[in-house]
């Protein structure tokens, strides 16, 4: 991660840790009502848990044709599904979000998607339980 996003990354982080609190999506006017159901796709792709590993993470998207070498969206219209658990156990999980945040984007301009659900990780660190967490 290039110096200066390293240190905008610590940086927030560090707030988050000191209490400083941000907007919600919705007081901020990102998002609306999500949907429940979507609509059927020609090709629907799922990636299973990435754990903090950026590295698997990258061979997993491409493995399954969803980025090219460079690690950009190559899966055109169809749909892809993370299932969750992006964090715990391995030091990466910002470079994995920033990545998935970049993906997002990129599916959304081809006339596809990436969808990113939370997993028990994601939840149990919400609720306080780091068992799980690196230290890194």
């Amino acid at each position: 991660m290039p110096e200066m996003m390293s240190s905008f990354v610590d940086s927030f982080v560090d707030a988050g840790f000191n209490g400083a609190s941000c907007a919600t999506a919705e007081e901020a006017g990102v998002i609306g009502d999500l949907p429940t159901v979507l609509p059927a796709t020609s090709r629907l792709m799922a990636i299973g848990d990435l754990h903090g590993d950026l590295g698997k993470a990258r061979r997993a998207f491409r493995l399954a044709g969803i980025t090219d070498e460079q690690d950009r969206w190559a899966a055109g219209s169809s749909v892809c599904v993370q299932v969750g658990d992006i964090l715990d156990r391995g030091d990466a999980e910002l470079q994995i979000l920033f990545f998935m945040e970049r993906l997002q984007a990129e599916a959304r301009a081809a006339g596809g998607a990436l969808h990113v659900l939370n997993g028990n990780h994601e939840t149990m660190n919400v609720m306080g339980n780091h068992r799980y967490a690196t230290t890194g």
